[in-house]
C-alpha cells in the first residue's frame, strides 16, 4: 500500500510541480507583504530542520513532522517570495540550491537515528543523482530544464513528509520508516542511472 502512494507521488511529481505553480506565486506575494529578506526565509529552513532532528531525537514524532513540512515548504515557495519583493538574483538561486542539500542532508541525519542503514542509502542515491546533472554543466552547457529521471527533489521530499506522517500516526513503527526509506533509495539509484545515460546522450550530440 505504501508503495502504491510513492508510486504515485513519482508519476505524479511533474504534473504537481506544474498545476501547483500559481498557488506557490500568490503564497509568495502573501509572504512578500511581511519578509521583506528572502534569503533569511530560505536560512531559515536550516532552522526548521534542525528543529526536526531534535523533536525526532526525543520522539516528539507529530512536532517533527511539522519541523519538516515546514522546512520543505520554505524552499517551495521562497523564490516566489523572492520574485514578488523583485530581488530574485543569481546568488539567491545558488544560496538556495545549497541550502536544499544542507536541508536534505541534516533531515537525513534525523531519520537515520531510527533507521540507519536504509537512511545511508537513501542519502547516498541522492546524493549522486544531485550531482549528475551539475558535473554534466561541468563537460557542456546545458539550461536548466527537467531531466527525464525519477527521483527529482520533490519526489524525495513528498515520499519522506508522506511517509513520516504515516510513521508519526501509526505510533512510530519502524517499519513504515524504513519502507519509505528503501523507497527513497530505489528511486534515486535508479534515477541517478537514468540522468547518467542522458547525460552520455546529450555530451555526445554536442561533439
Amino acid at each position: 500500500m505504501l508503495f502504491t502512494f510513492y508510486l504515485a507521488i513519482i508519476v505524479l511529481g511533474a504534473k504537481l510541480r506544474n498545476a501547483t505553480k500559481k498557488l506557490r506565486t500568490n503564497v509568495g506575494k502573501s509572504i512578500a507583504t511581511v519578509i521583506q529578506d528572502p534569503s533569511a526565509l530560505t536560512i531559515s529552513s536550516i532552522i526548521f530542520a534542525s528543529l526536526f532532528v531534535i523533536a525526532h531525537a526525543f520522539d516528539h514524532a507529530l512536532a517533527a513532522l511539522i519541523f519538516m513540512v515546514l522546512a520543505y515548504l520554505i524552499d517551495t515557495v521562497d523564490g516566489a517570495v523572492a520574485r514578488a519583493l523583485g530581488k530574485a538574483s543569481k546568488w539567491g538561486n545558488y544560496l538556495d540550491a545549497m541550502v536544499d542539500k544542507y536541508v536534505e542532508a541534516i533531515i537525513y541525519i534525523g531519520l537515520g537515528m531510527t533507521a540507519p542503514f536504509p537512511a545511508l542509502l537513501a542519502a547516498l542515491g541522492s546524493l549522486i543523482e544531485s550531482y549528475a546533472k551539475p558535473r554534466t554543466a561541468m563537460v557542456i552547457p546545458i539550461d536548466n530544464h527537467d531531466w527525464p529521471a525519477i527521483g527529482e527533489r520533490v519526489e524525495r521530499c513528498a515520499i519522506i513528509a508522506l511517509g513520516y506522517g504515516i510513521y508519526a500516526l501509526t505510533h512510530q513503527s519502524d517499519t513504515v520508516l524504513n519502507a519509505t526509506l528503501y523507497a527513497v533509495a530505489i528511486m534515486t539509484w535508479i534515477g541517478s542511472v537514468q540522468r547518467v545515460f542522458y547525460a552520455k546522450r546529450i555530451i555526445e550530440q554536442t561533439q
